[in-house]
């Protein structure tokens, strides 16, 4: 047996009373807090936040640098050294030892780790080492390659300008 529906209370109208009836006003929204820093205190040897930010910036630059140069070395046909002619390619190992020292500072930079102005100018140094190989080489790749090092170098060594130091 079906029972049937029950009717509306009349203190509770189940449809509005006027066709235009505005909704009820919404609440307030909740005040304005600043959120915590997200990181610990700084600690000796550490870079300010705008100083790591630049530094892992000006890295994730110098890899894609380096994969402009790999792109345009293998469309011009005019091979580097660690890539290698296009029809014997080097180990692709050492394909990729180019991107190993940018990627790997830019991943401390993100993970703001000690003493990276010190880091960086020793990746700058391996960026170097690798450019002077293609000096000699075609299409002046060499030049490009240091001109990127020499960029590295000089924001590693403008970054220990940003680097917290030991109160004294």
């Amino acid at each position: 047996m079906d029972s049937p529906a029950p009717a509306p209370s009349p203190d509770k109208p189940s449809a509005p009373t006027a066709p235009f009836e505005s909704p009820p006003p919404l609440p307030a929204p909740p005040p304005f807090v600043a959120p915590e820093q997200h990181r610990a205190t700084p600690v000796a040897g550490q870079l300010t936040g705008g100083w790591t930010n630049v530094f892992w910036f000006s890295w994730a630059a110098v890899a894609g640098s380096w994969a402009a140069i790999w792109a345009s070395s293998r469309t011009t046909g005019l091979s580097t050294w660690w890539l290698g002619p296009e029809a014997d390619p080097a180990n692709v190992f050492l394909n990729l030892l180019p991107f190993v020292a940018p990627l790997a500072l830019a991943v401390a930079g993100l993970g703001r780790a000690r003493f990276l102005p010190w880091w960086g100018v020793g990746g700058a140094l391996v960026q170097g080492a690798i450019a002077v190989g293609d000096l000699d080489g075609p299409g002046n790749y060499g030049l490009i390659q240091l001109a990127v090092a020499v960029g590295a170098m000089a924001v590693s060594v403008a970054s220990f300008g940003g680097m917290y130091r030991r109160a004294r």
